[in-house]
């Protein structure tokens, strides 16, 4: 016989599988060898087909009544299938009795198929389906190439329990794949609950909004008790969060097998509907109820719905960790202002040479010293530090004596390394001269001296203060070596030259500190400061082959010390200015190592000459002490000489010169 293509054989389309040769094998035993022959009987075809009509019906009602919903694209008509099969090859038979039993026989055994194909539901989709018809086909083909034209009863009923076992075996391979049957393509989707939810954040989410895995398909029917009992469709419209596995037959609870690592609901979890999968399908609809109920399911929705409605814990977290360094990021602003102003006070300090802490700088104290003084006064109009010292615990106010001393240090520092930074590269002059402090500490002053091109001249830096606890060469040479080398990172190839004053331990030629600086680079020039030069020219030449000079800055020093001395006798001096309409200058000392700083000792004489004489002429007439009248009268005699005036008038505009000189040396 010949049959036409699936499509047209098939309506649906769909039912596409391929069984194994053992109902071949089987219908050649049966049927043996011999003649075909076709034979046309239309009274056997109708009672056939009046036959399979009703037991197709039989089977189809019987499918209607088990509550199965069976979409009916998946049922394909075996009575339309075996009247196409019938009416176009007649079986070869000479008995309408042999033709009748093959039909009732291949109809029940039909009915035994569909019930079985009918039972699985939506197992398997429908091109996963074993073909019905396909099945009969081969058979009926089989028995029109059979030899012998007529077929007894028992070789009817062996070929209809043939068609019946491969109709059953078809089923089986849909569910079990182990069977003779094997489909062309076998996919399993990845939202199977049978998988594992994914790892990665985006993936999850998008998995939970697509929702649960619920396919339309064919649902196997496993044997319990009497009846057949599987996965019913109508589950999904009474139970929302359900989803099913075809690869496991089993249900699951979508919210509890995603969340099934919540803390709330870890120890209540219900493993049947978050890991196995629940089967007993028995008790399904109660089952299903208590879990709709139970805290694990709640718990495992709630967080469902927080993580869609939220964001993720990682983005929760970064988002926080923004916050929180933004916070940290405001108050360090905040604080930086606040270091500014203490910065700014340390700074104004060290340049007024005023001290930075008091006697007592307790809270009761009056004066608890410059830094705090000032720093109270800030308080006042400032709302920034006003906002740091009322909110801030009282450890971190930053105004104790070491936070003082690490400001300065900071701002050495500082200063230090930018001064290295812009000397790089540059050639310098070294200054050094040392002296005693009030402490009685020997302290060498060290100058950098260097060649400024933006601003087109020289420039003096002063670097450090460096205490010697010897003068000898090789200390102050260490000493010079260690600012150069280690604080500035210098080297002595950058050198030209260096400048000290005229003491044999500086200037001498053999082992000395400029010695010993050629000796680390020999175009080194020495230079024997200006400063000092000058005031030994004065000292050589003016004060002491001079006696005019001479005299005349004794008896300067002395008008200071005798005024100066006694508050009573600088009192007159002030109240003569006053009478005589006279702005009072201050009188100064004569220094003995800089001379040229004389110069302000004789322009106050000079300006408080008058003021000066008549002071001391109403001390003589006024104080009764004996030697304080004749100490006032032998300066009145002095000031009044020609020697004097003349010394005065003469040194006066010299030695002006001299302080403008020696400033800018």
């Amino acid at each position: 016989m010949s049959f036409q293509n699936d499509e047209e054989y098939c309506p649906c389309g769909r039912l596409k599988a391929k069984f194994n040769n053992s109902f071949f094998s089987n219908k050649s035993s049966l049927l043996g060898s011999g003649s075909s022959s076709s034979i046309s009987i239309s009274n056997n075809v109708e009672k056939i087909d009046i036959a399979l009509v009703h037991n197709a019906n039989a089977s189809n009602n019987e499918s209607v009544l088990s509550d199965d919903e069976v979409e009916l694209d998946n049922q394909y008509n075996i009575e339309q299938t075996y009247k196409e099969h019938i009416s176009m090859e007649i079986i070869a038979s000479n008995s309408i009795s042999d033709v009748e039993q093959i039909a009732m026989v291949g109809v029940d055994n039909t009915n035994i198929s569909n019930n079985v194909s009918v039972l699985p539901d939506d197992l398997v989709k429908l091109n996963n389906q074993c073909n019905i018809e396909q099945t009969c086909k081969e058979h009926i083909s089989m028995v029109m190439g059979a030899s012998s034209n007529s077929i007894s009863d028992n070789a009817v009923e062996q070929i209809a329990m043939a068609v019946v076992d491969n109709a059953k075996a078809s089923d089986n391979v849909s569910i079990l794949p182990g069977d003779t049957v094997e489909f062309e393509h076998t996919i399993i989707d990845p939202k199977d609950p049978s998988i594992d939810p994914p790892k990665n954040r985006f993936e999850f989410k998008n998995r939970i909004i697509c929702g649960p895995y619920q396919p339309i398909i064919t649902f196997p029917r496993t044997l319990s008790g009497n009846q057949y009992r599987g996965f019913l469709s109508r589950y999904y419209n009474n139970y929302k969060w359900i989803e099913y596995s075809p690869i496991k037959d089993a249900a699951f609870c979508f919210p509890c097998r995603m969340f099934k690592g919540n803390s709330l609901n870890n120890s209540q979890l219900d493993h049947a509907f978050s890991i196995r999968g629940f089967r007993h399908w028995k008790n399904a609809t109660t089952a299903f109820n208590n879990h709709q109920n139970s805290k694990a399911h709640n718990y495992s929705t709630i967080s469902m719905s927080k993580f869609l409605d939220g964001n993720p814990i990682d983005v929760i977290i970064d988002e926080n960790k923004k916050l929180e360094l933004s916070q940290r990021e405001c108050e360090r602003l905040k604080n930086r202002d606040f270091f500014k102003r203490l910065i700014d006070i340390t700074i104004l300090l060290a340049k007024s040479g005023k001290p930075f802490r008091g006697h007592d700088e307790s809270i009761n104290s009056f004066n608890q010293g410059m830094f705090k003084e000032i720093s109270k006064l800030l308080i006042k109009y400032d709302p920034i530090f006003k906002n740091h010292m009322d909110s801030s615990p009282r450890n971190a106010l930053y105004s104790s004596n070491r936070i003082q001393n690490d400001i300065i240090m900071a701002l050495y520092n500082y200063f230090k390394r930018k001064l290295a930074l812009l000397l790089q590269n540059k050639k310098i002059s070294i200054i050094a001269d040392e002296t005693s402090d009030v402490g009685h500490h020997q302290q060498m002053s060290i100058v950098i001296r260097y060649f400024d091109s933006i601003l087109n001249k020289p420039v003096e830096h002063f670097v450090c203060l460096q205490r010697l606890t010897t003068v000898d060469a090789q200390s102050i040479f260490n000493s010079l070596n260690y600012v150069l080398v280690n604080k500035l990172s210098l080297n002595w190839s950058s050198v030209v030259g260096v400048c000290f004053d005229g003491a044999a331990t500086m200037s001498g030629f053999n082992n000395r500190v400029q010695a010993k600086c050629k000796a680390k680079n020999n175009s080194i020039m020495y230079i024997h400061c200006y400063a000092h030069c000058l005031n030994l020219v004065l000292v050589d030449s003016v004060g002491r082959k001079n006696r005019v000079v001479f005299d005349f800055f004794g008896t300067v020093q002395l008008i200071f010390a005798f005024i100066e001395s006694s508050c009573v006798r600088h009192a007159i001096l002030e109240k003569i200015a006053k009478q005589i309409n006279v702005k009072l200058v201050t009188l100064k000392s004569i220094s003995n190592t800089r001379w040229a700083c004389r110069s302000e000792a004789i322009s106050a004489i000079k300006f408080n000459y008058s003021a000066l004489v008549k002071a001391l002429q109403e001390i003589c007439d006024s104080i009764r002490l004996s030697d304080v009248s004749a100490k006032a009268r032998g300066l009145i005699f002095q000031m009044k000489s020609f020697n004097f005036i003349f010394a005065l008038n003469m040194l006066e505009p010299i030695f002006s010169v001299i302080l403008k000189v020696s400033t800018n040396l």
